[in-house]
């Protein structure tokens, strides 16, 4: 494997990193479309409206996800939320949809199971002096665009809290930086 050493000057100049804050804890909702019997409307409604997200009465997920575009890779740190059972916590990428996968179990107690929109099939009778722990799956995605990222190549590190995901950079021959 021969690197480029002409980009090693360009250290700093294409550095740029992003930060976003994982978002409530929600459920999807699959929305009965009352307009599908019409058929003189026009297809072009995008799909987007058939699910809406509902709180579900968890916990905020505060899981923080920093990229960063480096000389040679993207560097995403993912720092997880205090809840997330760390031996759970698992990448996984998609060459279809272009997308990197971080998922992993958090473990949640709760006083209360009133808030859950979910349906209990025992009767559950609620008492005062229990907690309840309940746990759930969690799945982050990250788009990485194939064009500029070898997306199979990617290397995950996880230490404790934080995981570490690395791809490597594709560079074209004009020495073009992306």
């Amino acid at each position: 494997h021969h690197h480029h050493h002409q980009h090693h000057h360009q250290r700093n100049h294409s550095s740029s990193s992003s930060v976003f804050r994982c978002s409530e804890t929600r459920t999807f909702k699959r929305l009965n479309d009352q307009i599908t019997n019409n058929k003189s409307n026009n297809n072009n409604n995008n799909n987007n409206n058939d699910s809406t997200l509902i709180p579900t009465g968890l916990p905020r997920i505060k899981t923080k996800i920093t990229v960063k575009i480096l000389e040679r890779d993207c560097c995403i740190t993912v720092m997880l939320d205090p809840t997330v059972l760390l031996n759970t916590v698992c990448a996984m990428y998609d060459l279809n949809e272009q997308i990197i996968i971080i998922g992993y179990q958090r473990l949640i107690t709760l006083k209360t199971l009133d808030n859950l929109p979910l349906k209990f099939n025992a009767i559950i009778e609620q008492n005062d002096n229990f907690t309840y722990d309940l746990t759930t799956y969690v799945e982050h995605k990250y788009k990485i665009c194939l064009d500029k990222y070898y997306l199979n190549s990617a290397r995950v590190k996880q230490k404790q809290d934080v995981v570490y995901i690395m791809i490597p950079r594709k560079f074209k021959t004009d020495n073009t930086v992306c």
